[in-house]
């Protein structure tokens, strides 16, 4: 079986290698890490990842609308990250979001919920 693939959305590069070595040892594969928001509505679209792990507040850009753009053209579960409140305008009621700093086993359970959620 092939391990899911997920797309990194994280301005911060320290915290985007921790999400990558993270998600490595949980079982995924990584099919890119983006710091923009541009960035991650192109990968994603390139790499189709079976899901992302987004930071809300980008340097160059917004998660959410990097979310809501790639939505527009095919749905991609995913779970929203940041350090900041996360009750962001824009963002779902029902989104999956996890606080930083969070531990491995948020993470995983996270991804868990978004992949049996479905849509």
């Amino acid at each position: 079986m092939t391990a899911p693939r997920i797309l990194i959305v994280e301005d911060d590069s320290f915290v985007a290698l921790l999400l990558d070595y993270t998600l490595v040892k949980l079982g995924y594969s990584i099919c890119g890490t983006e710091y923009t928001e541009d960035g991650a509505v192109a990968t994603a679209f390139k790499c189709c990842p079976d899901a992302m792990v987004v930071d809300v507040g980008l340097a160059q850009g917004n998660g959410v609308r990097a979310i809501n753009r790639i939505l527009q053209q095919r749905y991609v579960p995913h779970v929203f990250i940041s350090g900041d409140r996360l009750d962001y305008v824009g963002l779902h009621p029902h989104a999956v979001r996890l606080h930083k700093p969070f531990r491995d086993v948020d993470l995983a359970a996270s991804l868990s919920q978004v992949f049996s959620c479905g849509r």
